[in-house]
């Protein structure tokens, strides 16, 4: 989305995982970013697995266990 408003989503953790850990470390406010489109050649990634998008994304190694957080999803078809 060049040029254009950036969406907002809000997720609500329902397990005991990544964003709940990030967001008791952090409290509440951004700690994840997703990017679409992005070359993952040569990126430190985990592998394909779906989204809370709904799409297929490849979560970047964080620094940290607690985040900030980078998801690259794949272009919307």
């Amino acid at each position: 989305m060049v040029g254009g408003a950036v969406p907002t989503v809000l997720l609500e953790p329902i397990t005991e995982g990544r964003l709940a850990a990030a967001l008791a470390r952090h409290g509440e406010g951004p700690v994840c970013v997703y990017m679409e489109g992005v070359d993952a050649d040569g990126v430190d990634a985990m592998p394909v697995a779906p989204t809370a998008l709904g799409r297929p994304g490849r979560l970047v190694r964080p620094d940290s266990p607690s985040g900030p957080f980078v998801i690259m999803v794949d272009p919307a078809g």
